[in-house]
């Protein structure tokens, strides 16, 4: 049996050149994904230790409220106890209340966690019933 060789014809570096054009735009696109989930990864847990700064926040306020319903008027300041949870190791919430007459009381809430400080100020009116809140301010401090 005859074997045919084939004559390329010098097209065979042309080849090669798209072989080579093509792997190297798919370890382009590779080198991107990676980046952009890296990116979205950081992004997640800045958006993770965010939200839980904001419950912290509504820890405090809550604790507030029922400070004010167990001793009406000047509480006083205190920290909140934390869980021994993943993420709240090193978060200190401080509640400051004082009351400004009978009928009226405000409660500054901080929250330090994450090297980021949130502080909470909220004015409570006192209703037949309870405290209720009259207005609420936030900001950031760090």
């Amino acid at each position: 049996m005859r074997q045919r060789r084939l004559d390329h014809g010098g097209r065979c570096g042309f080849a090669t050149f798209v072989t080579v054009a093509m792997l190297v735009f798919v370890a382009m696109a590779v080198m991107t994904m990676t980046r952009l989930t890296a990116m979205e990864a950081g992004r997640t847990q800045r958006v993770k230790a965010e939200a839980q700064r904001r419950q912290l926040l509504l820890a405090g306020a809550a604790a507030a409220q029922a400070r004010l319903a167990d001793e009406p008027g000047d509480v006083g300041t205190f920290t909140l106890a934390l869980p021994e949870a993943e993420g709240f190791a090193e978060a200190v919430v401080t509640v400051a209340v004082m009351a400004e007459d009978e009928r009226r009381c405000t409660a500054n809430i901080t929250v330090e966690h994450g090297g980021q400080t949130l502080a909470q100020t909220i004015a409570w009116a006192r209703v037949e019933g309870g405290w209720t809140p009259a207005d609420v301010t936030a900001q950031r401090l760090r």
